[in-house]
């Protein structure tokens, strides 16, 4: 039985890459609604994950495992609906490249609500680390034209 780690790595990757990005950009034309880009881009993406979990021979959760298919739900919802919606659509307000250096702030913000929700103990360094992310970005910011 083999899983997604162990699918090989070079040749499959690229395909990933290409068959998920296939569908993602238009090709000409004025610019399109965020819900535009997002539907296509994430119906596309869904594609490939299951074509890409077939070739893996890696087989969805049971219909009853409730749990699974609960997080399943959450990641899509969080991550992606919410998450990545909310960094294309600020693409229409705010430079790339600061849409690009508010993604650093994933990691510290996910440290904390780690200890927060989950009661996780932070060590020195991921906090010192997270401190020095957080004011990067903050300088970074400051600094940039939006």
């Amino acid at each position: 039985h083999r899983d997604l780690h162990s699918f090989p790595t070079r040749r499959s990757s690229d395909l990933f890459i290409i068959v998920s990005a296939a569908g993602a950009a238009p090709r000409s034309g004025a610019p399109l609604p965020t819900l535009a880009i997002v539907a296509r881009t994430y119906a596309w993406a869904a594609l490939a994950l299951v074509l890409w979990a077939a070739l893996a021979h890696q087989a969805p959760p049971a219909l009853e495992d409730s749990r699974a298919w609960a997080g399943i739900a959450a990641m899509a919802l969080v991550s992606q609906v919410l998450g990545h919606t909310a960094l294309n659509a600020s693409l229409r307000t705010f430079a790339p490249s600061v849409v690009a250096m508010t993604t650093l702030l994933e990691p510290p913000l996910a440290a904390f609500l780690a200890a927060l929700i989950f009661g996780e103990t932070l060590s020195v360094q991921t906090v010192t680390g997270g401190a020095a992310v957080l004011a990067g970005v903050a300088v970074t910011l400051r600094s940039s034209r939006y």
